[in-house]
């Protein structure tokens, strides 16, 4: 019945947007019905006698059931505890001392999504694999490639104030998104061979 009820709510905010010139889902974060879409979607595949991996894939099938699994998970109030303590003992240290955290939390570079910590405020990060990547683009005036990776948030790491969650059911249970994206970029003409690639003289090319 609670599914069913989540169901509904997103059908219904779903004909709101055909029948209205609003965009009901627009606002709508990914921690609001992404795991209730996954574990529908599980129910009806069970129906049919089939898995979530013949409708995902192999990738998002893994992350679609561990969605679900921390939905249900018993890491809320363990994490919910350990993120106020740790924002306690952040506060307790001079206000000149956690002004320098969070712009060195700022400046650190490091890999995935820069994400608010739920803990201090400051920078952190948020990590996880890849669940699927668009089709390349190409850029009209710099001739770059890009591609949109979407990922699955299964680690959160806070250099401010200590903060680390893992995996995804603590990371969710902190109230960040479920789902993250990134964008790669590169110029693929940093692939083309140049005179410098190739021993001894350049290469000599004829014109038939």
């Amino acid at each position: 019945p609670t599914l069913m009820r989540k169901c509904e709510a997103l059908a219904a905010k779903r004909n709101e947007e055909l029948h209205t010139a609003d965009l009901a889902s627009a606002s709508l974060k990914g921690s609001a019905w992404l795991s209730s879409f996954y574990e529908a979607v599980g129910v009806l595949c069970s129906l049919l006698g089939r898995t979530m991996e013949d409708f995902f894939g192999k990738e998002e099938a893994a992350v679609a059931q561990d969605l679900v699994d921390a939905q249900h998970g018993k890491q809320i109030s363990s994490t919910r505890a350990a993120i106020k303590t740790v924002a306690k003992a952040f506060k307790a240290k001079p206000q000149s001392e956690r002004r320098a955290l969070k712009e060195t939390a700022e400046k650190t570079p490091g890999r995935g999504k820069r994400t608010k910590c739920p803990a201090c405020g400051s920078t952190g990060r948020v990590n996880g694999r890849v669940i699927r990547q668009s089709a390349p683009t190409y850029g009209d005036d710099d001739g770059q490639v890009t591609i949109e990776e979407t990922c699955a948030a299964d680690a959160f790491a806070c250099v401010a104030c200590g903060l680390s969650l893992q995996p995804m059911e603590a990371v969710l249970a902190a109230g960040i998104e479920p789902t993250f994206t990134m964008h790669a970029t590169w110029d693929p003409r940093d692939d083309w061979p140049r005179d410098s690639d190739y021993p001894g003289p350049s290469p000599e090319y004829e014109n038939m």
